[in-house]
């Protein structure tokens, strides 16, 4: 701890404990249970941080991977409003939430369950489990519909009631201060489990099922063959991808569909809805250490040598298991110096510029002097304007 912060951290339910959804409202069980956690949490901070010396009326929630469209989804839910002041995005938005709320069947049937699909039998089965049963399989099913979901009926605690597109426009959270991003290579992620299963890209031919749900529900196929077309050109000249030629640009692409997709929605929707006078950030974490690389090393070993993985700024702000000490006086320190900073000002001030960052020397030539605010105006974004480069 480097600067003057009270700085609180929690745990929520996660998996099947966290966001089992039936459709069936008899279950009352219509998803979202961590969400919940999440709110009891901010309700206690907000009641009791000032014991702590910290200041109720200045509480900025952050978090990456999951924490990320958490703190989204709490922006847009009435059950969370005043409960913080400043939200950070770090990869990740409410639009990766699910629509489809039958995995408690899929995932009952991945630990044994071989009845109908009906909510009460499935429900049931699970009730007669172990929860260190309930938990053993988790990653078995480890797709968008074991997260966070629209919840499908109304009840007294419920957090996501309405689709997002609907609850963006006169959302709380578009009048507290915000900042977001990702980091520039954030597909290394499943380098792994990529490798584990090269037909992904092999049996790659149909370009218009790695569409994004939300566009591929929102477009008629002629619209998707054409946006599909324009994929396959965009990342492999046209041709037919392969595992053992265009990894690299496969993982590229799967990061932009799985991260960057949703945060420039965020953005236009915050220089849609957002007061003009309400701060709106959004940064591009693209600093590539030469031996500082502990995100990528555990998803990808020492077969990638080069892209900033996802998560690798977290490595910047916070000292964990993963990461070695840095020499003092190396580029790695500077750039874990300059990330406390803007992260510090940002929740202090709701304006990241800092002294840390008055130095750096950017590589693109239009690039402004100051991390400038996203203006109150529908914005066609580039990773090039919203790059901050250390």
């Amino acid at each position: 701890m480097q600067k003057d912060v009270v700085f609180v951290t929690f745990n929520y339910r996660l998996g099947i404990f966290g966001f089992l959804c039936f459709d069936d409202p008899e279950l009352n069980i219509p998803g979202n249970a961590g969400l919940q956690d999440q709110v009891v949490t901010l309700k206690w901070v907000k009641e009791n941080i000032c014991k702590f010396n910290g200041d109720p009326n200045n509480i900025t929630v952050f978090g990456p991977i999951a924490g990320a469209p958490s703190i989204h989804y709490l922006m847009l839910s009435p059950k969370s409003r005043g409960l913080f002041d400043t939200a950070i995005l770090q990869s990740g938005s409410a639009w990766v939430m699910a629509d489809r709320h039958d995995w408690g069947s899929k995932y009952g049937r991945v630990i044994g369950y071989h009845g109908d699909c009906y909510d009460k039998q499935v429900y049931e089965y699970l009730t007669k489990q172990s929860s260190k049963n309930l938990g053993a399989y988790y990653h078995s099913l480890l797709t968008e519909q074991l997260m966070m979901n629209h919840e499908p009926y109304i009840t007294e605690d419920s957090i996501i009631a309405e689709p997002i597109i609907k609850l963006l426009p006169n959302a709380w959270g578009n009048e507290i201060s915000f900042l977001t991003g990702g980091t520039s290579s954030e597909g290394l992620l499943v380098h792994a489990v990529t490798k584990k299963h090269p037909y992904v890209i092999n049996n790659l031919s149909d370009f218009v099922n790695f569409l994004p749900i939300d566009v591929q529900k929102s477009h008629n196929y002629k619209n998707l063959r054409e946006m599909a077309m324009k994929l396959n050109s965009t990342y492999f000249k046209n041709k037919q991808p392969t595992f053992t030629g265009n990894l690299i640009e496969f993982l590229y692409m799967f990061g932009h569909k799985m991260f960057w997709h949703g945060i420039f929605p965020t953005m236009r929707a915050r220089s849609k809805y957002s007061d003009k006078e309400v701060p709106t950030y959004c940064y591009r974490f693209d600093y590539d250490s030469q031996i500082y690389n502990p995100y990528r090393s555990l998803s990808c070993g020492n077969s990638v040598k080069k892209g900033v993985c996802h998560s690798e700024e977290l490595s910047y702000l916070f000292y964990n298991f993963l990461c070695g000490k840095m020499p003092v006086n190396g580029k790695d320190f500077k750039c874990a110096q300059a990330m406390i900073a803007m992260w510090y000002n940002f929740a202090l001030t709701s304006n990241p510029n800092c002294k840390e960052i008055k130095t750096v020397q950017c590589t693109v030539s239009d690039f402004p002097k100051t991390w400038p605010k996203i203006e109150n105006k529908i914005y066609q974004f580039t990773l090039k304007r919203v790059r901050y480069c250390l």
